[in-house]
């Protein structure tokens, strides 16, 4: 087989395996469109019309990214949750939503010791407000 050959039949497996790959994505992200469920591999056989070697040798070799992953359909359903979950009172659906929104980020906490412990802070407010002995307070 010469070169031209080899780069030819190449170039055909990776052309076959991307519309693989098209058609699988578009077959999870209707299904889950549709179900609110994954899709067993019957489904997907019959709604791709590949065989489960194809479809198992296409997902070996499809490239994670989050922008076209095929879950990103449901990008739409969890940001309205969180949203409802927010607007309801939720504290950590309310910090999430600013956080993916709004750019917020949440302050540091601070790690720095006070000079005076809590138990030093109750001993100063007991004894300011009891008056000294031998005085009419």
């Amino acid at each position: 087989m010469s070169p031209t050959d080899n780069a030819s039949a190449l170039l055909r497996a990776q052309t076959t395996t991307s519309s693989h790959f098209e058609k699988i994505r578009q077959a999870l992200q209707k299904h889950l469109a549709d179900h609110q469920e994954m899709p067993t591999m019957h489904q997907l056989m019959d709604r791709t019309k590949l065989s489960e070697a194809q479809i198992l040798n296409a997902v070996k070799q499809m490239p994670f990214n989050p922008a076209t992953h095929y879950m990103r359909c449901m990008t739409d359903k969890l940001i309205h949750r969180i949203y409802e979950n927010a607007d309801s009172g939720n504290v950590a659906s309310q910090k999430l939503w600013l956080q993916l929104m709004e750019s917020w980020v949440p302050p540091k906490a601070d790690t720095t010791e006070s000079p005076l412990s809590e138990q030093d802070d109750t001993k100063l407010r007991i004894s300011h407000s009891i008056a000294p002995t031998g005085t009419d307070a």
